[in-house]
């Protein structure tokens, strides 16, 4: 994507909006550890964990023209467009399954800014973030590799994805939805009821 953006600034393309000057970050409290469960990288995991390859890489590929990674399954580049048929396909860590693992790097720190641990869930904010409020909701007890898996057992996918979305509810509004001087910022007065946000409303 950032390849994408910085091709297009430089063709003229896009123009920068001015950020809003009333946005800013929302405080967390402390949570995670300061060591990591696994001191080594996600190829050390793997070494001395071989039963858990599959859950510690992506099958992609990755676009000869934009060098986006783009899931495996792809036929064309989601970043430029570009035809992926003769690309080969490839590996990348899984970040997230190294945050599951408490695996220390993959090429760099793996680090989360977490929101929310429970025994089976942990949400964090967007390492690509987007918003003001963008956060991530994983399983940390089961590895579903593609949104396929989810159909494979419809009903246990869906209790999934319930479960998933309750944890990251739960985190923003215990923490961004609680917070005034962010949610003037973001809504202004009077402020959005609870679950006018969850149905996706606002201003």
């Amino acid at each position: 994507m950032a390849g994408v953006l910085a091709e297009a600034f430089t063709e003229g393309r896009c123009a920068l909006a001015g950020i809003k000057q009333s946005l800013r970050c929302v405080r967390k409290p402390c949570g995670g550890v300061a060591k990591a469960a696994f001191e080594g990288s996600v190829d050390d995991f793997v070494a001395a964990n071989p039963g858990a390859e599959a859950q510690l890489y992506n099958r992609v590929k990755q676009c000869g023209h934009c060098r986006k990674v783009c899931a495996y399954t792809l036929a064309t580049c989601n970043g430029c467009g570009a035809d992926l048929a003769s690309v080969d396909e490839s590996r990348t860590p899984n970040v997230f399954m190294g945050f599951a693992h408490g695996i220390a790097r993959a090429g760099f720190p793996l680090r989360a800014s977490t929101r929310l641990e429970t025994e089976d869930v942990l949400v964090f904010d967007d390492p690509l973030v987007l918003a003001g409020c963008h956060v991530c909701a994983i399983p940390t007890d089961v590895h579903v590799p593609t949104a396929a898996g989810l159909f494979a057992d419809p009903a246990r996918g869906a209790a999934l994805m319930r479960r998933l979305e309750a944890a990251a509810w739960a985190a923003v509004e215990a923490q961004f939805l609680a917070d005034d001087a962010w949610m003037a910022g973001v809504y202004g007065t009077p402020r959005p009821s609870d679950e006018t946000l969850r149905r996706g409303g606002g201003r």
